[in-house]
């Protein structure tokens, strides 16, 4: 990716790439486009975004704005979301991308029951994947090097976050057919953080309600009754009475219902069937 990067700038820069948008597609993401002009069938694999997806590391380039297809925003920001921007004013931008988040992943919805959507080749390569390079584009905040009684709840509730993100765009990924969707890289990160830096998420209860129900939708075996145990201690704290008011509080922040209907399904049968 270096060497692209070093070829692209000793040509003049991304702005001299602008008179082919399919040199710049593949610069910028993986591209699998079946029904392009001409019929042509290309494959490229882990080009910048789809390989700083797999790392974790921001993109190597910017968004080619001039080539993006935006949607419409058409969802109420969440009471939640708002309630975190005041408390926390410093970590807005993790708000701020899950409302763009929500807003793709609504659109999404919309379009899952007749599965259309996960062959849109060109939805993917010029909608989603500028909100994942939104995504790889937010600060990264190491805890390399720090007292673990230096780490605020923000600190680590907003890591968790962000870590949720990634293994729920893996999990779309999936969907959409792009191989690897990063799935295996980011599974398990989520469970890791949370063990190691266990908090409180006072005032944001339903925030950590939404990080272990989306996290556990790509948990196995003994992970899923981990996620579940947690899930659990966190509905008689908000005083919720089963699965259903579980998945209305994730909701409030963001929540595919019909993208993941199989796994939400098989989930909640474990859930209920466990002591």
């Amino acid at each position: 990716m270096a060497g692209l990067v070093n070829i692209i700038r000793r040509r003049g820069g991304i702005h001299t790439l602008h008179s082919s948008e399919m040199v710049i597609l593949l610069s910028f993401w993986y591209v699998s486009l079946c029904h392009w002009p001409q019929k042509t069938l290309l494959k490229m694999h882990r080009i910048d975004v789809s390989g700083s997806f797999l790392f974790d590391s921001a993109p190597f380039f910017p968004l080619p704005l001039h080539l993006l297809t935006h949607i419409p925003n058409t969802m109420p920001t969440s009471p939640t979301l708002e309630k975190w921007n005041i408390v926390f004013p410093d970590s807005s931008d993790i708000t701020d991308f899950l409302c763009q988040a929500a807003n793709l992943t609504n659109y999404i919805e919309n379009r899952a029951v007749t599965s259309k959507i996960w062959k849109d080749d060109y939805f993917v390569s010029r909608t989603f994947n500028g909100v994942v390079h939104q995504l790889l584009s937010l600060e990264r905040r190491s805890f390399g090097g720090m007292e673990k009684s230096a780490f605020s709840p923000e600190f680590v509730m907003r890591e968790a976050i962000r870590q949720v993100c990634l293994l729920l765009f893996g999990l779309l990924r999936d969907k959409f057919s792009v191989r690897p969707s990063g799935i295996q890289q980011h599974k398990n990160k989520v469970e890791e953080l949370l063990l190691r830096h266990k908090i409180e998420w006072s005032g944001f209860l339903d925030l950590q309600l939404w990080v272990l129900l989306t996290a556990s939708l790509a948990a196995e075996h003994q992970e899923t009754l981990w996620y579940i145990t947690e899930m659990k201690a966190i509905m008689v704290q908000m005083g919720l009475s089963g699965w259903d008011e579980i998945v209305g509080a994730a909701k409030n922040v963001l929540w595919m219902g019909e993208s993941f209907k199989i796994r939400i399904d098989e989930l909640k049968e474990v859930f209920e069937g466990s002591a």
